[in-house]
């Protein structure tokens, strides 16, 4: 999803930002004395408005209400220095819960819709919609900070995203439940699963036991984890945390390269529909977020 780009950069979509612009300009022109040239101009555009004919201020009116989220407004709004802040405002609040629709509406982003960051001091707050990342900086290793954002924004090639994905010609929809760990498990190869669960390679293994040895001592609750109650809650416990970003990067980095090295299990049905024996089969389509 595009809005990604924006939630986890902390920049503004094109059309929120000359909003903004727009509404600080309508702000300096309404505070401007009487006689001044910005100020009669936009004066006559509030009354050709209010005539029932086409201006500026008509046509900044037209666009937030056709905003995803939209914004409420009138003339005397932009007639008012006080009213013009609170537009900006709800400008920067629409985008906020625009974003946040996107993200907790999609059938992705599993660990994106949980996210709870935790300081450099281990305290935990809550994350914002829309900021800059810190780990567009903490992480300094470019391969580990790829895959560190390909995990947390699904679009690795886990399993659960790869045969997600379909063509009409090459691979039919394969349910949830059929996405198969490929390196034996009888359980579905998510996020989850691939850094905490899997037990089909002793290299995952031995990878997984040197980086809890590693980051569970920084956890202010270290045996409480070892009995936690869901994987997932220790997952976001992990990713999230400023003081284990580089670790955990370069872990998900390390399965990726276990998982890359093995082909992708097709269910029995999806094989035969493609016409092969059943077994392993590598697996490349189109990608289709559905």
């Amino acid at each position: 999803m595009l809005v990604i780009l924006f939630t986890e950069t902390g920049l503004l979509p094109l059309r929120y930002r000359r909003l903004e612009l727009a509404l600080s300009y309508a702000k300096y022109a309404a505070t401007c004395p009487d006689s001044h040239y910005a100020k009669c101009a936009w004066m006559h555009s509030c009354n050709l408005l209010r005539k029932g004919h086409s201006s500026q201020v008509g046509d900044l009116i037209h666009v937030l209400s056709r905003l995803p989220v939209p914004v409420e407004s009138s003339v005397e709004d932009f007639l008012s220095s006080a009213r013009l802040d609170n537009l900006i405002v709800a400008v920067r609040d629409s985008w906020i819960t625009s974003a946040t629709d996107a993200i907790q509406g999609s059938i992705r982003c599993t660990l994106l819709k949980a996210r709870v960051e935790f300081d450099k001091h281990g305290r935990p707050s809550p994350a914002a919609v829309f900021a800059s990342r810190s780990y567009l900086k903490i992480i300094t290793v470019p391969n580990h900070r790829r895959a560190y954002l390909r995990f947390i924004t699904s679009n690795h090639m886990l399993a659960v995203e790869v045969l997600r994905y379909t063509d009409r010609r090459y691979q039919p929809y394969v349910p949830r439940d059929w996405r198969k760990c490929r390196l034996g498990c009888d359980e579905v190869e998510d996020e989850v699963h691939a850094l905490l669960c899997c037990v089909g390679d002793r290299d995952l293994v031995g990878l997984r036991n040197n980086f809890l040895f590693k980051v569970l001592p920084l956890l202010p609750d270290a045996s409480v984890w070892h009995n936690r109650h869901t994987d997932l809650a220790f997952l976001i416990r992990l990713i999230f945390d400023e003081r284990l970003l580089k670790d955990v990067a370069k872990f998900i980095y390390n399965v990726e390269s276990c998982t890359a090295l093995r082909f992708l299990l097709s269910p029995d049905p999806i094989c035969e529909y493609l016409g092969f024996d059943r077994g392993d089969v590598r697996l490349n389509p189109p990608r289709v977020d559905i």
